[in-house]
């Protein structure tokens, strides 16, 4: 995902120059091993959304 996802592809680059990017990159995937709830070598994880419904007025 570090590779093609454009807002941690660029977190990768900058954090690189001084040597920050593994730090990070172990983070996220403990991040994400926490919140994976899949029971197979998939990944899901909840999330909660909002839908909006607008309507003008005439």
């Amino acid at each position: 995902m570090a590779d093609y996802y454009g807002p941690l592809l660029q977190a990768r680059q900058k954090l690189l120059t001084d040597q920050r990017w593994p730090a990070l990159r172990q983070e996220l995937i403990a991040l994400s091993a926490e919140a994976n709830i899949a029971s197979d070598e998939h990944f899901r994880a909840p999330s909660d959304y909002l839908i909006i419904i607008a309507h003008k007025r005439p």
